[in-house]
């Protein structure tokens, strides 16, 4: 009974987001638990130029400097900072990979829109290139951190970046519009997610752009030649039919995807405290 009010207040919280360009939320830079700091290195670093992002890194507390990363996008319908369990999943990533987690605390909309946030998130990917080098590097992305990972590595391949060595998508927002027909059955199994509360957000970070331009919604966007992708989503997720159709639309171009269902699971489940999201974990540190 706890949880299911607890998920009902979230689908509410969700739905809430219609209303964020007259009252956005108050948001402060995100931090992560000061305990953290007894088991991780954890440092930030911000350019000071206007409007800057803070970039969060945690590596291993071990004499040796990580020459491997990953480039965590975290969710929050590009309009809810950092929250714990983005933080807690991190740190997990980081003991079971052996590699330093970059996480930018990316500006968010209504204040901020795709162009804003793409406009920083370049430079940091060609400072984590030149550091680590592509081969090296995993982005991993949950929610609308899945959609901007994807949305990120095409304009890689539009700008001739190099790709990194894996994209690895958890519950991905791929299609901002909200105009999947298989939408309003799985809104009503989804305890977390609302489609009014989504549109509405994803056109404030849409800006002045379509909710279907690819920087925005992936799903309609050039996927060949990217890096090796994964994707886990369960199917009392709302993002489940774009999901399905993207897998299909790539399987139907001959463009690999290691696609995985949770079977009754909710959105972004992979980053839960329980059995089946420490399996992905596993999984997740295999393909690393």
């Amino acid at each position: 009974m706890v949880v299911a009010m607890r998920l009902t207040r979230t689908k509410h919280f969700c739905r809430s987001f219609s209303k964020l360009k007259k009252t956005p939320l108050a948001v402060k830079p995100a931090k992560p638990p000061q305990s953290y700091a007894r088991s991780y290195n954890i440092a930030v670093s911000n350019n000071n130029a206007p409007n800057a992002m803070n970039v969060w890194r945690f590596s291993p507390k071990s004499a040796e400097t990580p020459t491997k990363a990953v480039l965590y996008l975290h969710g929050g319908a590009y309009v809810v900072p950092f929250a714990g369990i983005h933080w807690q999943f991190m740190a997990k990533l980081v003991t079971a990979s052996n590699r330093a987690v970059i996480a930018p605390d990316y500006p968010l909309a209504p204040a901020a829109t795709v162009k804003d946030v793409f406009a920083q998130m370049l430079p940091l990917y060609r400072e984590m290139v030149e550091e680590f080098g592509a081969a090296n590097i995993a982005i991993i992305g949950d929610s609308a951190g899945g959609g901007m990972a994807l949305g990120l590595a095409q304009v890689f391949q539009e700008e001739g970046l190099p790709q990194p060595a894996q994209l690895i998508l958890l519950s991905p927002w791929l299609d901002v519009s909200m105009s999947n027909e298989g939408l309003p059955a799985l809104d009503k199994r989804d305890p977390i997610l609302d489609i009014q509360g989504l549109q509405a957000a994803g056109e404030m970070y849409a800006g002045e752009l379509s909710v279907k331009d690819p920087r925005v919604s992936p799903m309609f966007g050039d996927c060949s030649n990217l890096a090796p992708m994964t994707l886990f989503i369960g199917t009392r997720d709302i993002f489940l039919a774009d999901c399905r159709d993207f897998h299909a639309k790539l399987t139907a171009q001959g463009i690999p995807l290691a696609y995985h269902e949770g079977t009754e699971m909710l959105h972004d489940w992979m980053l839960m405290p329980m059995p089946e999201a420490e399996k992905v974990l596993r999984e997740i540190t295999s393909i690393l």
